[in-house]
């Protein structure tokens, strides 16, 4: 079965957000960042007010957050559809008005094959994983069709056949790659 991961793409002439502009300064990132983590309820998130600075910025469909997983348009979240994000909060802000949305993991899919995959484990904690080399699932644990995430990375995982929706709509500012 094949996996992938969805992450903010690398062009070098995609809009950015400016972290330093005045407006998003007023944002409470450390809460932000705290509440994506799972460190604080999703109930403590606050309300998000993004500029971007670029005439084509809402034509983008993901941003690099500052955080984790992204910040992700309307209309990712319309092509994917709502009942395929397994275990996982869309937190709502506003970029230049238009509605984006942060990735909560609040529930995890235990579904790595830990005795199948290939990874490295931290010295200090021999349990826990610091970078994973090879991805083996237990495919019965798998969804059938969605996006998720484990409890050993904080990447944002799709089933092929979102990453097949994804592609078919065309969005923009998606790096999606087939884990190894």
């Amino acid at each position: 079965v094949n996996i992938y991961e969805c992450q903010p793409s690398f062009e070098d002439d995609r809009p950015q957000i400016d972290f330093d502009l005045a407006e998003n300064r007023i944002n409470d990132w450390l809460t932000v960042g705290e509440v994506i983590d799972g460190n604080r309820p999703v109930s403590e998130f606050p309300k998000v007010s993004i500029r971007v600075i670029h005439q084509d910025a809402i034509i983008w469909d993901c941003y690099m957050d500052g955080g984790v997983r992204g910040l992700f348009s309307q209309r990712f979240v319309h092509v994917v559809g709502m009942d395929a994000f397994n275990g996982l909060k869309l937190l709502p802000a506003k970029l230049n008005g238009a509605i984006y949305y942060f990735i909560c993991c609040a529930d995890p899919v235990n579904c790595l094959d830990r005795s199948r995959s290939k990874y490295e484990t931290f010295r200090s904690d021999q349990t826990a994983i610091k970078r994973i080399t090879h991805f083996a699932f237990k495919e019965q644990l798998l969804p059938k069709d969605g996006c998720f995430c484990i409890p050993e990375t904080t990447a944002l995982l799709l089933t092929e056949s979102v990453v097949n929706r994804l592609k078919s709509a065309n969005l923009r500012g998606l790096h999606i790659v087939r884990l190894p």
